[in-house]
């Protein structure tokens, strides 16, 4: 093969590689530009209620010392089973298994006032003893509640936690005492009726049963405590006075039903 040729073969051999080098190059060069586009986050949206608004009323128990029934005991209540009205539940949910929310009950409880008499009567039996309470305990709270929800398809449970304000008002109580065989005038006592206000704790449950697309109907149970400290007057006789501090511990549960309506 003669110079000329090797010539030619070796220019096309050149040229061909030539063109292979910039095609990868091109190719290379689409493939360093190409960005792909990362898909979009799908951020799932809250579709279900936004709130909760809600009326209740059932009965109440007391518990511990608001209960107990020694005359001896200052923090003793002598409180009876009574009855529970929740004015007001207003409730924001934040999501589908958290919410916050305000509940404003009106608590009465009454006043034992035989039980109050029976323990004269057993310690003192040489006299008669009468008394009366005409006024109960009355007490109404306003709770701010953070709540968790657990969704369903029939019902929704509630879950509450609370602290708020109580507005406690202690009745007055009017005691006498004869004796038993003369029928003369020994004994009077007054406990004059105290007020005071201060902080609750509460805890407690609502079952919501869904009876139509915004209607709901409501078991409630609440746990409700607090320390009402107070100035309670005493009158012994006619002007026999003292005013002595007492720290009531109030304990109770309050079960009710009610209607409540979605937003």
């Amino acid at each position: 093969m003669n110079s000329l040729a090797q010539d030619v073969i070796m220019h096309k051999t050149l040229c061909f590689f030539v063109v292979i080098f910039f095609l990868v190059a091109d190719l290379w060069g689409q493939e360093n530009g190409f960005v792909p586009t990362p898909p979009e986050k799908y951020v799932e949206e809250y579709v279900g209620d936004n709130g909760l608004l809600a009326a209740s009323a059932g009965i109440c128990f007391p518990l511990g010392n608001f209960a107990f029934k020694e005359a001896d005991a200052s923090d003793a209540g002598f409180a009876k089973t009574g009855f529970t009205i929740n004015f007001l539940e207003a409730s924001h949910f934040l999501g589908k298994h958290i919410g916050m929310g305000i509940r404003w009950n009106r608590h009465q409880f009454g006043y034992d006032h035989e039980g109050f008499v029976d323990w004269y009567r057993i310690r003192i039996p040489n006299s008669m003893f009468y008394a009366r309470s005409e006024d109960p305990w009355v007490m109404h709270t306003a709770v701010a509640n953070l709540i968790g929800i657990l969704p369903g398809e029939i019902a929704d449970l509630d879950v509450r936690l609370g602290l708020g304000y109580i507005y406690v008002r202690r009745p007055e109580v009017f005691l006498e005492g004869y004796d038993r065989v003369t029928g003369y005038f020994q004994y009077s006592w007054l406990q004059k009726e105290a007020v005071t206000s201060g902080l609750v704790f509460g805890f407690g449950t609502n079952v919501r049963l869904h009876v139509d697309e915004d209607i709901d109907l409501i078991m409630t149970w609440d746990v409700q405590r607090t320390t009402a400290r107070m100035k309670v007057e005493n009158v012994f006789g006619v002007v026999n006075e003292e005013v002595v501090a007492v720290d009531q511990p109030i304990a109770l549960i309050a079960i009710g039903l009610g209607v409540g309506i979605r937003l």
